[in-house]
């Protein structure tokens, strides 16, 4: 049994299961998702936040976790980072689960700050109906600017 750098937290409360996962998600992580999976009752919210980065193999890991847990519960993923929002879109992801929060881009209109921000999708998003595209929410920045999100958002129209 190989170490890992992957912990899981598991709780569990009316709603389901929640998984907190921290680290690195590589070939080590199989153990630890596995771990998990034996654990899970009712709907299960992964929360990624933690995940520092993922590669190749630890995709892998990851895809098969989720196509055996998914056929049993539903899933979703919250606290996705720019990059875990990226692969879940590249790696189809979407196919076990949907994202229900992600940190995005934002940068003020006045001045030159950026800053992440915590996106809660059935709070912070909306769709057009006018254009069919997604739309979220402005945020006041230091400045007394308003901070505008900076990437489109339309891989969240199926969650809205």
């Amino acid at each position: 049994m190989a170490a890992t750098d992957l912990q899981a937290t598991v709780t569990h409360d009316a709603e389901g299961t929640l998984v907190q996962l921290s680290g690195i998600i590589d070939e080590s992580a199989g153990d630890a998702l596995q771990a998990v999976q034996g654990q899970v009752t009712g709907a299960l919210r992964l929360n990624v936040g933690g995940v520092r980065s993922v590669n190749s193999f630890g995709v892998g890991q990851l895809m098969r976790f989720l196509e055996q847990t998914s056929r049993a519960h539903r899933v979703t993923f919250e606290d996705c980072s720019e990059t875990f929002v990226d692969l879940f879109q590249m790696m189809g992801l979407s196919a076990y689960g949907k994202i229900t929060s992600f940190y995005a881009s934002y940068s003020c209109d006045t001045c030159p700050i950026r800053e992440s921000r915590r996106i809660v999708v059935s709070r912070h998003l909306r769709l057009d109906p006018r254009t069919n595209s997604v739309e979220a929410a402005s945020f006041p920045c230091s400045c007394g600017g308003t901070l505008l999100q900076d990437d489109a958002l339309d891989f969240a129209a199926d969650y809205l």
